[in-house]
């Protein structure tokens, strides 16, 4: 699997994971809420495999995508 510029997606979770759950962590304020989220992140990348080029357009996905997933959950609580 070489869409992760070159990394097998173990990697990008031990390269990425930390700075994706803080992100994580930064927003939601709760551990729960946050584990939900770093999943979501990373199993829409499974989910997905995008084709990256190389590690700043995969960082520069990976990023931006944990507020959208963030977004996306908010939305979900709004209209319980």
């Amino acid at each position: 699997m070489d869409g992760f510029a070159g990394l097998s997606y173990e990697q990008v979770v031990r390269e990425y994971g930390q700075t994706v759950a803080s992100v994580c962590v930064m927003r939601l304020r709760s551990r729960a809420d946050a584990e939900d989220c770093f999943q979501n992140v990373f199993l829409k990348l499974l989910r997905k495999s995008p084709n990256f080029c190389d590690e700043s357009h995969l960082k520069a996905w990976l990023i931006p995508e944990s507020p959208s997933s963030l977004t996306r959950k908010a939305a979900t609580f709004r209209g319980r």
